[in-house]
C-alpha cells in the first residue's frame, strides 16, 4: 500500500510534468508567431517564390503542437506551413546539406 507521501510525490511529478510540456508548447507557439509576424511577402529564405508560405523542420514529437499552430495560423493571417517532421539530429544535418527550412525547432537539448 502506498503511503499519502508518495501518492502526493506522484501526484505532484505528473503535475510538474504536464506544466513543463504546456509551457514548452506555449514557448514554440509565441516564437513561430514572432517569425510569422516578421515575413514579408517577398521571397522567402528557402528560395520559395509562394510569399504566403513557410516550410518548418521540427521534431517528430512537436508534430501535434505545430500542427494545431498552423491551422490557427493559417486561418488568421492565410499563411500556408509546410513542415518537415523527424529526428532533431536527421533534421540538422539536412538543413545542413541545404534542404529548405524557414524554421527549425528541435527537441534535442
Amino acid at each position: 500500500m502506498r503511503s499519502m507521501r508518495q501518492h502526493h510525490s506522484e501526484v505532484s511529478n505528473s503535475s510538474s510534468s504536464a506544466f513543463l510540456v504546456t509551457t514548452k508548447v506555449a514557448i514554440l507557439f509565441l516564437l513561430l508567431l514572432s517569425i510569422l509576424s516578421c515575413r514579408t511577402n517577398g521571397p522567402s529564405p528557402t528560395g520559395s517564390s509562394i510569399a504566403n508560405e513557410l516550410t518548418v523542420s521540427a521534431a517528430v514529437s512537436l508534430k501535434d503542437a505545430f500542427n494545431e499552430i498552423a491551422e490557427l495560423n493559417e486561418k488568421s493571417n492565410g499563411t500556408k506551413i509546410h513542415f518537415n517532421c523527424g529526428a532533431s539530429g536527421a533534421l540538422q544535418k539536412q538543413i545542413e546539406s541545404g534542404a529548405p527550412a524557414d524554421v527549425f525547432a528541435s527537441a534535442a537539448t
